[in-house]
């Protein structure tokens, strides 16, 4: 082979080693400012969320859909800091209570809100999910009326259904589902056939067990490994609403983070509410002895949320029973006592 054609071969090689340093430096630039720009957008949108969340909350009682970019939103739990994560921002949530799934996605965001009464009110759940995340609930009965109640509830802009059969289930490819079994056996807790293909992370299941009126049960959290169902943990149900909650939010640790934030809303209204009580009994003398029976199911209230606040969920459902009894059923018939004689109520 002759001089001049190796030169000429040496030089294409050297051409082709230098464009593609060359490509590889642009290609890096592009990829830097792309990466930057979608952590400056995401900082953006974690600033704007906190806006939407916030009209979303006191928009009680209606359900939205609102349009967002498709960066995806992630929600996570870490020693009760709750969080949300949109490309590169980051903004902790202290005092809003926000059930959702650990990832949003797609260019809408589902948003509905619900008063907290216990009885009174005392505050604002707001649930938040993708259109595009499927929801499944299954009545192995076929007859269970708490299934049949929180389907016909929940919001109709929401991905769900209500079966019967497990194993009727087709998958739709969907980015995550969420089965939520009422009142089953654990043995009766299994991944269905046409879904042992998702993705662990992807597939969740919650167990919910709670007779008529629906203010107490319990909830027991799953997630897939394999072919199977595991515990993650079981918690309590305060009123219809945290059974909503638990099936919005796929993470046991999430869940009962917003919880113990609405057991502290619970003591400080509370607080405000035996302020208000204590003012009615020396003022109002006629229903004295109304407002002198508020006193124990009330105090009873405060200590028990002020135990839940910090530690839930308990050990056992007894601290859970006594606090609704006291609501639910002591405080609720002294104020309704007090309504029938025309005196001031409690709330």
């Amino acid at each position: 082979m002759k001089k001049a054609d190796i030169e000429l071969q040496f030089n294409w090689i050297f051409v082709l080693i230098v464009g593609t340093v060359i490509l590889a430096f642009f290609i890096g630039v592009v990829m830097k400012q792309k990466g930057f720009a979608e952590q400056k957008t995401g900082v953006q949108l974690s600033a704007d969320l906190e806006t939407i969340t916030t009209g979303a909350e006191v928009s009680k009682g209606t359900a939205q859909i609102i349009k967002v970019p498709q960066l995806g939103i992630e929600f996570r739990s870490e020693d009760c800091l709750r969080r949300y994560s949109i490309g590169g921002g980051t903004k902790q949530y202290r005092e809003k209570i926000i059930f959702a799934p650990g990832l949003i996605k797609g260019n809408e965001i589902l948003a509905w809100t619900m008063d907290w009464n216990v009885p009174y009110r005392v505050t604002n759940f707001l649930f938040l999910t993708s259109p595009q995340m499927r929801y499944i609930l299954i009545d192995l009965s076929g007859a269970n009326e708490l299934a049949f109640q929180v389907n016909k509830s929940l919001p109709n802009e929401m991905y769900r259904e209500l079966v019967t059969n497990p194993n009727s289930i087709i998958n739709n490819r969907n980015y995550k589902v969420r089965l939520a079994y009422f009142s089953a056996l654990p043995s009766q807790i299994v991944v269905p056939d046409e879904l042992q293909s998702v993705n662990d992370k992807d597939l969740t299941a919650v167990n919910i067990v709670s007779s008529t009126p629906y203010k107490t049960g319990t909830l027991t959290f799953y997630e897939k490994k394999g072919s199977s169902f595991q515990p993650v943990g079981q918690t309590y149900i305060l009123g219809i609403l945290s059974i909503y909650g638990a099936i919005f939010t796929d993470d046991y640790e999430m869940y009962n983070c917003n919880m113990k934030e609405a057991f502290k809303k619970m003591n400080f209204v509370t607080t405000i509410i035996q302020n208000r009580t204590n003012v009615l009994y020396n003022d109002v003398a006629i229903c004295m002895d109304e407002y002198y029976l508020s006193f124990m199911p009330l105090q009873t209230i405060a200590a028990e949320s002020s135990i839940l606040m910090s530690i839930f969920p308990v050990s056992s459902q007894a601290r859970v029973d006594s606090l609704y009894n006291a609501a639910f059923v002591e405080l609720e018939s002294s104020n309704r006592n007090l309504q029938l004689q025309s005196c001031p109520e409690l709330y």
